[in-house]
């Protein structure tokens, strides 16, 4: 169970926003124990060299000011909720990935591979893709979502693990890091310091693809490079970026 710190706390336009608030309780002590239990479990498992415990100080103003930084920089005292808030991104990761497969076990799919409508309303793939390209998203798009979910909970696990390799695995990290966050308020340690897209993503584009006003952006090269941005076509999503990425559901 996931729970959010403040009740009715709005959710920033963008990925997984459909104009709603979020109905959220307060995080009772119980919940709070429970949910800072599962990320004392994942403690010490997020390795990737980006994932610097440093980056999960609850203020900036505990870190030294200097260029280079490091995690014996991290004063005693905030060690361990920063290493829990650093849990929180691959218990986070670890999360989509069961959901993924719980909407594919739960989903009905017709002969067209179409998903039926009222059951896909609250599958990862309705909340934080496009709401534009639904009719995009069949049977095979939902595979590939999970696919690419465990891409980005290996990657967060792996200290040689890379940058995001698609769009897809883009939209993926920026739920991750979402979710991440509401499990740092549900465990009542408040949220790092920075937040998470300034190191897992290399930038955000691909929030291009849910603005209201640029719809068909993804194939009007012109108004990209005016924008100087590069926003692919949805089925482009799964490509990797460059040869030297490895998306997993490229060729599923």
């Amino acid at each position: 169970m996931i729970v959010a710190l403040e009740q009715g706390e709005p959710v920033p336009e963008g990925p997984g926003y459909h104009g709603e608030v979020r109905a959220v309780a307060m995080p009772s002590d119980a919940v709070a124990a429970s949910v800072r239990s599962r990320l004392r479990a994942g403690a010490g498992k997020a390795r990737h060299p980006d994932l610097v415990l440093w980056r999960f100080v609850a203020d900036m103003d505990d870190l030294p000011d200097r260029d280079e930084i490091s995690e014996d920089d991290v004063p005693a005292g905030e060690r361990e909720p920063a290493e829990l808030r650093r849990a929180a991104l691959l218990v986070a990761a670890v999360d989509v990935v069961d959901r993924c497969i719980d909407d594919l076990q739960l989903i009905e799919f017709g002969d067209d591979q179409r998903p039926d409508a009222d059951e896909a309303a609250d599958s990862f793939v309705y909340e934080w893709f496009p709401g534009r390209h639904r009719g995009a998203y069949d049977e095979d798009f939902f595979r590939k979502v999970m696919v690419t979910a465990v891409q980005v909970a290996a990657d967060l696990a792996d200290p040689r693990g890379g940058p995001a390799s698609c769009t897809a695995e883009e939209i993926v990290r920026h739920a991750v890091g979402v979710i991440a966050g509401e499990l740092c308020g549900a465990a009542d340690l408040g949220k790092p310091w920075l937040d998470s897209d300034e190191y897992l993503l290399e930038d955000a584009d691909f929030e291009f693809l849910y603005g209201a006003d640029m719809d068909g952006v993804e194939n009007d090269p012109g108004m990209q490079a005016a924008l100087n941005i590069d926003v692919p076509p949805v089925r482009d999503w799964f490509s990797p970026f460059n040869d030297s990425r490895n998306s997993f559901a490229a060729d599923w």
